[in-house]
């Protein structure tokens, strides 16, 4: 049975990792093309109540799948450890930003693939036009969604 997933998060924490004893997060959230404009230029950006800048950023823009250059860049990022990989829904169609349930119940499995990964955090966004992957403090996602 095909399960249509929520796809009306407004951020998407990729993973967390430990860096140097501090737990940071690897955030997905969409952005609009003034913000996009505002790092070509060299600017920070503001995500909630918290400013966002170009140390923090893996990568900004528009995401094309099918793009070589997009997907090897995806692919050099480091989140996922050699003993632990990522979870995803099981049988994830990112087209349809659905996955296959059987007797009702949705099955994950673990991933080392960080397209796959990327894929599914960008469905679970609404697939934005555009968006940002940044790494930010686990204690400061909170102020993500501060609006102030």
């Amino acid at each position: 049975m095909e399960i249509k997933l929520t796809a009306n998060h407004e951020l998407f924490v990729i993973t967390k990792l430990i860096t140097f004893g501090k737990e940071i997060a690897i955030v997905m959230m969409p952005i609009s093309e003034k913000q996009e404009n505002a790092l070509d230029n060299g600017s920070e950006i503001k995500l909630g109540s918290r400013w966002i800048a170009a140390d923090q950023i893996f990568c900004y823009g528009e995401m094309n799948f099918d793009n070589e250059d997009d997907i090897q860049l995806i692919n050099n990022f480091e989140w996922i450890t050699e003993k632990k990989g990522l979870v995803i829904p099981a049988n994830y169609d990112y087209d349809k930003h659905t996955c296959e349930a059987y007797d009702l119940k949705i099955g994950h499995h673990e991933t080392f693939d960080n397209i796959k990964v990327v894929k599914y955090a960008h469905g679970c966004l609404n697939k934005p036009q555009r968006s940002i992957i940044f790494k930010i403090k686990v204690d400061e996602l909170e102020r993500l969604r501060d609006t102030e």
